[in-house]
């Protein structure tokens, strides 16, 4: 009898999570991230932030992590992309780092020279600075999603998505754990290969707090290769749909690096 109660209990509870997995499609899973239907899609984003990489001074062996960089990044959609970096120099005066991707090229100044240092085509990579699939690049167009399981991930149960798409030279088999319940990117993985060697990334979405909109988003994004830690972020202060000033993202009003003003004046 007991072992009849426990079959019946087992059947429910995969009833239960396939008829919950039958309400989205692996299309609308992606479609509502960040609360998209609640909260309106993201168009655009403020972030202040802070990236931390392997010691560059002798100590990369124990691990430790220091500041690289902080920044303050505008994006806006499809794929407009300006970062702001304050790079800190021992014994120097900090530098400064801006670049602008427009979603055709990308340019880099420093806060020596008015002029770029570097302008070349954008190679459409996804930026390292923000959360999966905020912004589109053209690639993603070529994406086919399934969704193949529904998992605890950290005592949160999400959605397991599969992303394939031969069009990407680098993630062409992408597998990402969302949140059934916030709607936000836990975890993602994929595996490349370089030469002989094959290698793991993975990226971990922590610290998670909610906006004034209601949608929720990660405060922490951890990279990892073959396990071992490459980057973290941590965010400081996070504004969406601000409506932004698409000259932020013309190299032709640049003036000189310096942190622009948080707060935009609206140009949609």
């Amino acid at each position: 009898m007991i072992k009849k109660s426990l079959l019946i209990l087992f059947l429910l509870i995969l009833s239960s999570r396939s008829v919950y997995a039958e309400e989205y499609t692996a299309e609308e899973i992606i479609e509502n991230l960040y609360m998209a239907k609640i909260s309106g899609k993201i168009q655009d984003m403020i972030i202040d932030l802070e990236a931390y990489g392997p010691s560059l001074t002798g100590q990369e062996a124990k691990g430790l992590m220091e500041l690289f960089f902080s920044a303050r990044l505008f994006f806006a959609l499809p794929n407009k992309i300006r970062t702001e970096k304050t790079i800190p120099a021992p014994d120097a005066a900090s530098m400064m780092v801006v670049t602008i991707r427009d979603g055709t090229m990308d340019w880099a100044f420093t806060s020596y020279d008015k002029n770029p240092v570097s302008k070349k085509a954008d190679d459409h990579h996804h930026s390292l600075l923000l959360p999966f699939n905020i912004d589109n690049q053209p690639q993603d167009a070529f994406r086919i999603y399934t969704l193949v399981a529904i998992e605890t991930l950290d005592d949160r149960e999400t959605f397991v998505l599969s992303i394939s798409n031969e069009e990407d030279p680098e993630a062409r088999l992408l597998t990402v754990w969302v949140d059934r319940e916030r709607f936000i990117p836990l975890k993602e993985e994929y595996y490349l290969t370089q030469g002989e060697r094959e290698i793991k990334k993975t990226t971990l979405y922590k610290d998670v707090g909610q906006l004034i909109d209601g949608r929720w988003m990660p405060y922490r994004i951890e990279r990892y290769e073959n396990d071992k830690m490459t980057l973290y972020i941590t965010y400081k202060d996070i504004l969406v749909n601000q409506g932004l000033d698409y000259d932020l993202f013309n190299p032709d009003e640049y003036q000189d690096a310096k942190m622009s003003p948080h707060r935009i004046a609206v140009k949609y």
